[in-house]
């Protein structure tokens, strides 16, 4: 195996085990779509969430992002929720408008019941006007989030921005790291062989 090879192989295997970020804006369309299935192609699926105005509140990067549908306020019994096509390792996301009713983000490692697995949660003060917080979560195998207000205690509604989230890298990376290995081992070999023909040559 050559130089040239071996490095690319070892390329490989340091890029297969980088995460891969994703980020969505929830700005390529219309208040009022109903996102579902919309960004499928980008590793998640949605239920109960429809793209709404941010009203130009502090925090916002475009003009919408998502709330519940039909819901002005929404808890735990009437959360958004996101389902991850493959497992991913962190998920966040901004909060606009956050105020006494609280926000949360739940993390579970299966699409339907599961175990809990990492949460994050803020408050903020009074009606929320122009308060904004980010809230994110971290575990070796998020497969959904559930996002909610935490109480019911004014009128406070928020407005979800920008949810990012990595994927789990690639499980062909471990075998990616043992032929890069494989790769480093023949041709040091072979550099230990012409070095010992080389030095016998020159005695």
């Amino acid at each position: 195996m050559n130089t040239k090879c071996a490095c690319l192989l070892v390329a490989a295997m340091l890029f297969s085990n980088t995460a891969r970020a994703t980020l969505i804006d929830f700005d390529d369309g219309v208040a009022g779509d109903i996102i579902d299935g919309r960004y499928v192609d980008r590793g998640v699926r949605f239920a109960n969430a429809v793209r709404v105005s941010n009203f130009g509140l502090n925090g916002f990067s475009g003009p919408y992002g998502i709330s519940a549908i039909g819901a002005f306020q929404w808890l735990s019994d009437n959360p958004i929720v996101a389902y991850f096509s493959k497992a991913v390792t962190d998920v966040s996301f901004v909060g606009i408008d956050v105020g006494d009713n609280g926000l949360r983000l739940d993390a579970y490692d299966a699409e339907a019941g599961g175990n809990l697995i990492d949460f994050a949660q803020v408050f903020g003060e009074n009606l929320g006007n122009n308060q904004f917080f980010m809230l994110a979560v971290n575990a070796k195998l998020i497969k959904r989030v559930e996002i909610y207000q935490i109480q019911q205690v004014s009128i406070d509604g928020i407005v979800i921005e920008d949810l990012r989230f990595s994927a789990v890298p690639l499980p062909a990376s471990g075998l990616l790291m043992a032929i890069g290995l494989s790769g480093w081992r023949l041709l040091n070999r072979r550099s230990q062989q012409c070095l010992r023909i080389d030095t016998s040559l020159n005695a």
